[in-house]
């Protein structure tokens, strides 16, 4: 994690972002992901995501001014849903369906990206008794219209990371030091 005393979105919250995003990309990384029974593609170069709290505090201005994150050219992703119970096995719960949009699935294996930081509210729900939230994940690349998101292959030593200079390999993810 980057900048972490900026953090002040829920630590449950961040970690289960965190291991969302990173075990998705490891499984892309692989050749392994499937998403609805269709392949997501052969192995390939794929950068770890490191929790960047620069880029939560930007995800926070987002959400208040939407359209902040294009000032820096970042990628962004928004998510929303109604739950009952525990509002951290809700967002565990509403993470896939990111998979449904064809634009965060490609913001999510977008191998180039390094780095990302979220900020949610929860607020009331619709119906009696029910909640609801609402996220919005910020990061430091996105792809190009058209940009293919495939290329290399995934990492098992530091020579293997090829996209940014003094980068390493861990489980198959490389990441920028």
């Amino acid at each position: 994690m980057d900048h972490a005393p900026k953090c002040m979105l829920h630590r449950p919250f961040r970690t289960i972002l965190n291991e969302f995003h990173n075990k998705l990309r490891q499984r892309v990384g692989q050749g392994e992901a499937v998403v609805k029974g269709n392949s997501l593609g052969p192995a390939r170069e794929m950068y770890g995501l490191v929790y960047d709290c620069n880029l939560e505090e930007e995800a926070s201005h987002e959400m208040t001014l939407p359209g902040f994150a294009a000032l820096y050219n970042r990628g962004v992703i928004s998510f929303s849903g109604e739950y009952k119970g525990s509002a951290n096995a809700a967002l565990e719960k509403i993470l896939p369906t990111l998979y449904d949009d064809e634009n965060s699935l490609r913001q999510l294996i977008y191998p180039k990206t390094a780095r990302f930081g979220c900020w949610g509210k929860l607020k009331k729900g619709s119906s009696q008794g029910s909640r609801k939230m609402e996220f919005v994940c910020l990061y430091d690349k996105k792809p190009a219209d058209g940009e293919s998101l495939e290329g290399g292959n995934f990492c098992s030593v530091d020579k293997d990371c090829t996209f940014y200079k003094r980068s390493y390999c861990q489980e198959n993810l490389c990441y920028v030091q």
